[in-house]
């Protein structure tokens, strides 16, 4: 989220092993932290967080679909995008927000500010190679308030 014209301030949290608490519960459960200590395990199955809506799978071992829930009170114009590791993984804030700005600023609409941003990442995780490289899943919506 930003306001028009201001620097971007993050509203997620991050939900994986490198948070001592979402670390704690994944070791209670019949999850395993994998040896590099990014990943959820459960058998032969891993995930890169520790919360996931909808992953039933993962439930045992400790990767949970309930949110982290604030809230903010919106006075002022703002723009606000959510986004999956897809894009946040590969963009950084700023260039979230380069993209989304440039993209209004030439009177382009929310939703053309999503895609542009969805393919600006794509590109991203695709870089140079002459082959498919892997893409991680990219969904984001865009808010001109």
């Amino acid at each position: 989220m930003w306001n028009k014209g201001g620097e971007p301030c993050v509203l997620a949290h991050e939900t994986t092993t490198a948070v001592a608490q979402e670390r704690a519960r994944v070791n209670k459960c019949e999850g395993r932290v994998d040896a590099m200590g990014n990943h959820v395990f459960y058998g032969p199955v891993g995930i890169a967080m520790t919360r996931a809506v909808g992953d039933a799978v993962m439930l045992r071992a400790g990767v949970i679909p309930s949110p982290q829930v604030d809230r903010y009170e919106l006075t002022e114009e703002c723009r606000i995008v959510v986004a999956t590791d897809g894009v946040f993984d590969v963009l950084s804030n700023q260039q979230v927000r380069d993209v989304v700005d440039d993209t209004l600023r030439a009177g382009g609409s929310a939703q053309e500010a999503a895609d542009a941003l969805a393919n600006t990442a794509k590109r991203k995780w695709l870089g140079d190679l002459p082959i498919e490289a892997k893409v991680d899943d990219i969904t984001c919506i865009v808010i001109d308030c």
